[in-house]
């Protein structure tokens, strides 16, 4: 990015070390080109992909790729609920969490999502844990079933028909 007539430094965060931008620099009256504080003279030579960015080592002598999940949604896999994200640059995920959102579930579909860590994917399983079930037989009540569990040949979630008075 150097040209004869223009330098350039790279910026970074004080605080965090993170990579901000390239900067014009401007040579002092001596002809030298000070950098200021918060600026390096060598640029990244790599991207950061998804989930990372570039942070500046403690030498000061070379940008690192670090986890960077500041900002982002984050999901707890035990639940299929949001968290909170308190996570700083170079921070990991914890156990548990993850970037991808649930699947969408219609409502009243007898659905839940359950994460499958092997997979590292969300999945819908049934979910007939808060409905009324009944015995396609005799119309009784049926006892509920655990989530994940699908709902049996003999087993319905459809009220029987009322006596007619």
């Amino acid at each position: 990015m150097d040209t004869s007539e223009h330098r350039y430094g790279h910026s970074v965060d004080l605080a965090t070390g993170a990579y901000l931008r390239p900067v014009r620099l401007f040579p002092s009256a001596d002809g030298t080109w000070p950098l200021p504080e918060n600026v390096v003279a060598f640029a990244p030579t790599v991207e950061p992909g998804p989930y990372q960015w570039l942070r500046l080592d403690a030498a000061r002598q070379a940008w690192e790729l670090v986890p960077d999940y500041r900002g982002v949604m984050l999901w707890d896999t035990g639940t299929a609920t949001p968290l909170p994200n308190r996570l700083q640059l170079g921070d990991d995920l914890p156990e548990a969490v993850t970037v991808l959102p649930p699947l969408t579930i219609e409502p009243g579909a007898p659905l839940r999502n359950a994460w499958n860590a092997q997979a590292q994917a969300w999945e819908l399983i049934p979910d007939y844990s808060g409905r009324p079930l009944w015995h396609k037989a005799d119309g009784s009540v049926a006892s509920p079933l655990p989530p994940g569990q699908p709902l049996p040949d003999g087993i319905t979630d459809q009220a029987p028909p009322q006596p007619s008075q």
